[in-house]
């Protein structure tokens, strides 16, 4: 009887399945132990190193998949080389695959990381008193060397496929005077976002606006050619770079102060109580802890001609006598403001209540003769008396 080791012997068509079980079953168990030793590494490094953990973490899911691509160019190498006649040429293609696939992959693991590293000191650098927080420096890091890889993994597939570096010059002179003559746009896109990573005038995060008033919102993307920016209602704004080349724009983030002025009316019967109002209003603003005593604090009659709501006055209004708090605030964060500014214009409105007088309201006087209004009581006075 006929041994099972003769039998796959004589039968080199079982002899190249059983050979390609194998390296299935290989591949299967080195993705296992991969799996475990990766999960072991990232819970130790957990809470000591976390560049480590984010490159263990950025080659976890590639490195298995580069194993499976191994594991498959070994099994296309058997299964070829049962068809010796036409298998040099497929083996030289399957080859250049291979290194093509595990170029990408490499790409795909130090894209992850360079992503992560970032991620780890936008998360690191995060300010948490409300103040402005610069990360342009890190995304123009992140971009650069989203560059470099590309440019290198470009060169890299090339030299895989054998492709000459002097034809290849020769053709990208043609491709680049083709695109200068029809992607004018595209260019001075491509120019606009490189002008923007070297002179940083906003990064992700910061709340900016044209001075025209046409675009305004978060920065939440800064690309080679799109700057996405989202507006205060949610919706996305798609800038293409070359627009901020020519354009103006406000970066509302790198205020160092947030300035309150308010105009005030008050009766125009309080006007002797008017300088203690403002002598309490100038104490208030001087003692309170989050206004910036190092910036300009004014508490003042107003000069010359200011919007009161409904009518462009001057200090003395047509019902009120109106004056001006002007001053600025330490901290930047909008929603902290707003709080601040809720509770410095209470406390001024106490200290007119405290002081005797009211703040003003519209008002309507009407003036009558004195004898009208002799005629108007002798008229009233024999109904009120019967």
């Amino acid at each position: 009887m006929q041994t099972v080791e003769s039998y796959f012997t004589s039968s080199p068509e079982l002899k190249s399945v059983l050979h390609i079980l194998i390296i299935l079953l290989s591949v299967i168990i080195v993705n296992i132990i991969i799996r475990i030793i990766l999960a072991i590494i990232n819970k130790r490094l957990k809470e000591k190193s976390a560049i480590l953990r984010i490159f263990y973490q950025s080659i976890n899911k590639p490195l298995r998949i580069v194993m499976w691509i191994i594991g498959l160019w070994v099994i296309v190498t058997q299964i070829l080389n049962l068809h010796s006649g036409s298998s040099n040429g497929l083996l030289t293609m399957s080859y250049m695959a291979l290194k093509v696939f595990i170029t990408l992959c490499i790409v795909w693991v130090l894209m992850s990381f360079a992503r992560g590293v970032k991620n780890h000191f936008i998360e690191k650098n995060t300010r948490t008193d409300g103040g402005y927080n610069d990360f342009s420096m890190i995304e123009t890091s992140y971009k650069a060397s989203q560059a470099v890889i590309l440019v290198i993994a470009f060169f890299t597939i090339l030299s895989s496929l054998d492709i000459p570096l002097g034809a290849l010059a020769g053709l990208s002179g043609i491709v680049a005077g083709f695109i200068a003559i029809s992607q004018r746009e595209l260019i001075a896109d491509v120019f606009g976002g490189v002008i923007l990573y070297i002179d940083r005038p906003f990064s992700v995060g910061d709340w900016i606006y044209t001075v025209d008033g046409k675009i305004e919102g978060t920065v939440e993307k800064i690309s080679f050619r799109l700057t996405l920016i989202r507006a205060f209602d949610k919706r996305p704004i798609y800038v293409p770079n070359a627009l901020f080349l020519n354009t103006a724009v406000v970066n509302a983030s790198r205020m160092t102060n947030r300035r309150i002025l308010q105009y005030i009316g008050v009766r125009y019967q309080d006007f002797d109580k008017l300088p203690a109002i403002l002598s309490g209003v100038k104490q208030m603003l001087k003692e309170h802890k989050a206004i910036d005593q190092k910036c300009t604090t004014l508490v003042c009659i107003v000069n010359g001609n200011t919007n009161m709501g409904s009518s462009i006055e001057g200090v003395f209004g047509s019902y009120s006598i109106n004056f001006m708090i002007y001053t600025f605030t330490k901290t930047t964060n909008w929603v902290r403001f707003q709080a601040l500014q809720d509770e410095i214009m209470l406390k001024i409105g106490q200290i007119i209540k405290d002081n005797g007088a009211e703040i003003a309201f519209p008002t309507t006087t009407l003036d009558l003769p004195n004898d009208a209004i002799d005629a108007l009581s002798k008229h009233t006075s024999p109904q009120s008396n019967s």
